[in-house]
């Protein structure tokens, strides 16, 4: 059972104006985040990291259930369209502090079009963020397509 426990660890510190400096794992650099990046910023929001993290989370599942399908993608690509009610974080109404929905588009070129039900269901059973997104009760809908 222990060989199969991932475990993690990142280091935070506080640069100040917003700008939060993490280290992760034994990963080289540094990687920032901003509390609201300008659009001049090169730094993600700790909300836009998450959407980040679901899109590669997902298009990494997929990657390796094809593989494990023996089914061959020529191209893959995620699109994220989320919503979130400011006014739940800052306390000014009681609506979540966090999305209130998410929508996922998977688009997937492959010449194994008849693979793609099972492999939906797979992604559906196994993929990480997908199933810790889906269990917050999140407004959450994924849809595969063909291109």
């Amino acid at each position: 059972m222990e060989d199969y426990i991932v475990k993690y660890k990142i280091n935070g510190k506080y640069l100040g104006d917003g700008l939060i400096e993490n280290s992760i794992d034994n990963l080289k650099g540094k990687f920032y985040i901003e509390n609201e990046p300008s659009e001049e910023s090169k730094n993600m929001s700790p909300m836009q990291s998450l959407l980040s993290a679901l899109s590669a989370s997902a298009q990494i599942s997929i990657i390796s259930i094809a593989k494990d399908m023996d089914m061959d993608i020529k191209q893959l690509s995620t699109t994220i369209k989320a919503s979130t009610d400011k006014r739940g974080m800052l306390g000014l109404a009681k609506v979540k502090p966090y999305f209130s929905s998410i929508h996922q588009v998977v688009n997937i070129r492959t010449n194994d079009s008849e693979k793609i039900n099972e492999l939906m269901e797979t992604f559906k059973k196994t993929c990480p963020m997908y199933n810790l997104i889906l269990d917050t009760g999140i407004n959450y809908t994924i849809n595969f397509r063909l291109v």
